[in-house]
Order: structure tokens, then C-alpha cells, then sequence
């Protein structure tokens, strides 16, 4: 199994984008995912914060929702014209709850749909009550358990700093190939596929941002 780990915010359309997209390509290749949480506002309020508030330097952000909505459609995905983003902290630390119960794939894409679907609060704890239920989960956690999923989640951020990280999405791949930002599926593809054909050099792909990438998508 080739192992690839998959940095995200639910607050990020493109991190959404690139979680389907490794779905569909962990039915096609050996991967082994593993997800970590990366924060990118921590100063959202729990009333949120409007999107032309928080991506000023994003004049056309509506714009860039279309055609990210484009591009997930053939992933089975739709993302809608966000006006409010929410806080994602608590969503981002339950989703160590989910791991727990080997349901956080699942998790992390309802979360998502409630997000850029829906246009729901998650950081509203009964919406994330009503995903356990969904999922099958207890909807009761002790303390210790909470405290357990905030330990890996400031574990997290502290990878993220190890690789190098500045924003999501961003993936590694098989601990050699690192990709900052969302890219072509066939990307992805290539660099999966010279991993598992024993490619030992160091590739890593990033510094432009998600816009420029996007204009190729």
C-alpha cells in the first residue's frame, strides 16, 4: 500500500475538491490515506464571518466556487455559493472521533456537504451530532476522549509545520513527493504511479497558488 497523507481545512472548497478526487483514486490504486487537520482561520467567531470579509484579496471568490463546483461534479459533489464561513475547530477535532471508529472518510465529506452543499453551521455541535447519528456513531464522548482527539489535532499542526506546510490542500505522497495546492487528477495519477514504480527521488510541487492552478483544471 502506497501511503498518502492528505492535509485539510473543511473551511477550503479546493481541499473538498482534492478529498474526492483521492477517493476515486483509492479505488484505483493501493493508496492508504491518512488525514490531517489543518486549521487555516482560528479567529472565526462562532457567528461566523462573512466571505467577502474573510477573502477580500478574492474579488471573484463566487466565481471560483462555480468552477470548483464544475470540476467536483465529476466526483459526485456540488459546492454552492458560500456567503458565511464557520469556525471549523470542532468539526476539525471530531473528526479524531470518527477516525476512532474507522468512519472519518465518511465524516469528513458529510461535513464538507453540510458546508459548501448545504450551507450549514458545523460548527454547531447538534448538526455534528446529527453526522455521528448518521455515521452510526455514540453521541456521548467522556472528557478523556475529547481531550485524546485536541491532542492529535494540535499534533497536526505541529506535522504541518514539519513539511513545510502553508496551505490546504496538501498531500504527500508515500513521504517523498509533496503537492501544495489542488492540481489535475492526472498529476496526482503520475506522481502515485512513479511512487509505486519505485521512483526514489524527492519531488516536491508547490509555491503557486490555488487560482493559478485552477485556470488548468
Amino acid at each position: 500500500m502506497l501511503n498518502v497523507k492528505l492535509f485539510y481545512d473543511f473551511i477550503c472548497p479546493f481541499s473538498y475538491v482534492c478529498k474526492v478526487m483521492f477517493d476515486k483514486l483509492a479505488k484505483e490504486y493501493p493508496l492508504k490515506i491518512e488525514y490531517y487537520t489543518k486549521e487555516l482561520h482560528v479567529g472565526i467567531s462562532k457567528d461566523g464571518i462573512r466571505t467577502s470579509e474573510l477573502f477580500n484579496v478574492l474579488p471573484n471568490y463566487s466565481l471560483i466556487l462555480k468552477m470548483l463546483s464544475n470540476i467536483g461534479s465529476n466526483y459526485g459533489i456540488k459546492i454552492n455559493d458560500v456567503k458565511v464561513k464557520y469556525n471549523t475547530k470542532t468539526a476539525l477535532i471530531l473528526s479524531k472521533l470518527a477516525k476512532k471508529y474507522n468512519k472519518e472518510s465518511e465524516y469528513i465529506n458529510i461535513i464538507y456537504k453540510l458546508m459548501f452543499e448545504d450551507l450549514d453551521d458545523i460548527s454547531n455541535i447538534e448538526n455534528i451530532q446529527q453526522v455521528f447519528q448518521i455515521l452510526g456513531m455514540p453521541l456521548n464522548f467522556s472528557d478523556d476522549e475529547i481531550k485524546k482527539c485536541y491532542v492529535e489535532y494540535s499534533n497536526d499542526a505541529s506535522y504541518a509545520i514539519d513539511v513545510n506546510l502553508t496551505g490546504v490542500p496538501f498531500v504527500v505522497i508515500d513521504d517523498k513527493v509533496k503537492i501544495q495546492g489542488l492540481r489535475e487528477e492526472k498529476i496526482y495519477v503520475q506522481k502515485i504511479e512513479e511512487c509505486l514504480n519505485n521512483s526514489t527521488h524527492i519531488t516536491s510541487i508547490g509555491n503557486e497558488n490555488n487560482l493559478k492552478l485552477i485556470k488548468n483544471i
